[in-house]
């Protein structure tokens, strides 16, 4: 008779263990500890960036930066430079924008500041091209001019190569403290 009590209860205990770990498996995903819900699809969000930056959109990603739930999308132009846009997963609010030009050429061997060709106001005047506001900050470092512009909320970063004049890197971030 104890034998039969005995055995009925672990299986009333497995099955009781089982039911709750069916639930927990099934229940809300605790992944995001935000529990916050995106307003936009993926194709909305892809048509807001695409507006915003020439290029094929590679990978959309959904994470929570300072408890903000943003698409992090990869975009790459025809001529294989990257950049990556930050976009308010509910508002559609352009968040920021980050281009890396990360082509695999001998061009750094050659980036020292012996080889520049352009002065800084030459370069200041390039990187005006690409951002607003005032400048804060410049300098000639490896033969490229790295710029940092203030305009209101928004933050500029330029950097422009010394030698050929080109933009190799663009980021904007909106600070909304």
């Amino acid at each position: 008779m104890k034998r039969k009590l005995l055995i009925g209860g672990i299986v009333g205990v497995v099955v009781l263990g089982g039911a709750i770990g069916a639930a927990a498996a099934t229940g809300p995903n605790t992944n995001d500890s935000s529990n916050q819900t995106a307003s936009l699809t993926e194709d909305k969000v892809t048509k807001i960036v695409t507006d915003k930056v020439d290029g094929t959109v590679e990978k959309i990603e959904k994470e929570t930066d300072d408890g903000r739930l943003i698409f992090e999308v990869d975009v790459k132009d025809k001529n294989g430079v990257k950049t990556d846009v930050g976009v308010d997963a509910k508002t559609g609010e352009v968040l920021e924008v980050d281009q890396n030009d990360d082509r695999d050429d001998d061009s750094e061997k050659e980036d020292s500041n012996e080889n520049v060709k352009l002065s800084m106001d030459e370069a200041t005047a390039v990187a005006k091209e690409k951002a607003k506001g005032e400048v804060v900050e410049s300098e000639l470092d490896d033969g490229h001019y790295d710029f940092e512009f203030k305009d209101g909320n928004d933050e500029y970063e330029v950097k422009v190569h010394g030698a050929s004049g080109e933009v190799i890197e663009f980021e904007h971030d909106q600070d909304n403290e």
